[in-house]
């Protein structure tokens, strides 16, 4: 069987998709092709047969375009060999051998501009898609033994663009030694500041202890990501887990911290859940304590100054900080001592 040389030519652009992009480019592809095995009744017949080898290229490049390789363009690095690639297995696949080589891929030239535009657009879609990729851990990495949770904290601290515009909001959900557990939910922001605390069911706090185990939160803090910068006006989260290790050689109060940067933004998915279940603690819990301080400082959450208005559910904690008998730091509000981890 004669070897057959041929140089081709689009006579017609072909219109191709750039991946993720909605807009129609058009290119001519010129390149040149040597065919070593074909199907001798239908190509060898001299000139008409090289015409009808070279039509069956030309046919196949628009296929060839298709579903272009992720991460690459079709005007760009490499393009050319990756054009020549596809398009000999395409005629491997219709029967014919060739080795084909693509010499040029242009666009014309009142496209080009709109071209770069819209892969500037797809890059920018892109960067923003691979911020919302949550970190993870695999089964099997969380290698660090822990005891039982015992508390769980989601921290919402919101940074104003003035001072005194910030709001705090706290989430606290504690299994105590008595075997109760309880939720603590803190707001401050608007010269108010609110305290209220929940009697849960023990199946539904459950759920947390779960999320925690199943999404190795524990292994998760250990590992290093980048967050999304933000700088005005945006909403930092926190989750803060208290294990009691002391089954396994630990600290009774184990505290670790992860630091969700912008929430909903790194973590996002990771905090819609942990909402979802405070929410449901919350709305199946029994609330036992509101406490409610007005201050009178235009700098609202930096001063606690005005009058407490318990509601009739109970009373919440006394008015200023307590110490810790281990540390000795005074201005703990919570159940655990903020410098060493203490339980009140």
């Amino acid at each position: 069987m004669e070897k057959i040389e041929f140089k081709f030519g689009t006579p017609k652009p072909v219109t191709f998709r750039e991946s993720g992009c909605d807009t129609d480019f058009k290119v001519r592809i010129a390149g040149k092709a040597d065919v070593s095995d074909y199907d001798a009744v239908l190509y060898d017949c001299g000139e008409a047969g090289t015409d009808l080898l070279k039509q069956a290229v030309i046919n196949l490049l628009p296929l060839c375009l298709l579903n272009w390789p992720e991460g690459k363009h079709v005007i760009g690095d490499g393009n050319r060999e990756i054009l020549a690639g596809r398009l000999d297995k395409a005629l491997a696949d219709v029967g014919i051998t060739a080795k084909t080589e693509i010499v040029n891929i242009s666009l014309s030239s009142d496209q080009e501009a709109e071209y770069r535009d819209a892969i500037r657009d797809r890059r920018a879609v892109d960067r923003l898609d691979n911020m919302f990729t949550e970190p993870t851990v695999d089964d099997g990495e969380d290698d660090e033994a822990h005891g039982p949770l015992i508390g769980f904290g989601y921290n919402l601290s919101t940074h104003g663009m003035t001072i005194g515009s910030g709001s705090y909001t706290g989430y606290s959900i504690d299994w105590n030694d008595d075997g109760s557990v309880t939720l603590s939910i803190c707001r401050n922001g608007g010269r108010t500041e609110t305290n209220m605390e929940y009697k849960l069911k023990p199946e539904v706090a459950q759920k947390m202890r779960d999320l925690v185990r199943d999404k190795h939160l524990a292994a998760l803090t250990k590992k290093k990501f980048e967050t999304i910068t933000c700088y005005d006006c945006f909403t930092s989260a926190t989750i803060k887990m208290t294990f009691d290790d002391s089954c396994v050689g630990g600290s009774r109060y184990n505290m670790l911290h992860l630091y969700c940067g912008p929430a909903g933004m790194t973590f996002r998915t990771l905090e819609n859940a942990v909402s979802d279940i405070i929410e449901e603690c919350r709305k199946t819990g029994e609330c036992t304590s509101f406490v409610e301080t007005k201050t009178d400082s235009g700098i609202p959450g930096f001063l606690n100054i005005g009058a407490m208005k318990p509601s009739p559910v109970g009373s919440g904690d006394q008015e200023g900080g307590w110490t810790c008998p281990k540390c000795g730091y005074n201005k703990n509000t919570g159940k655990f001592c903020t410098e060493c981890g203490e339980k009140r």
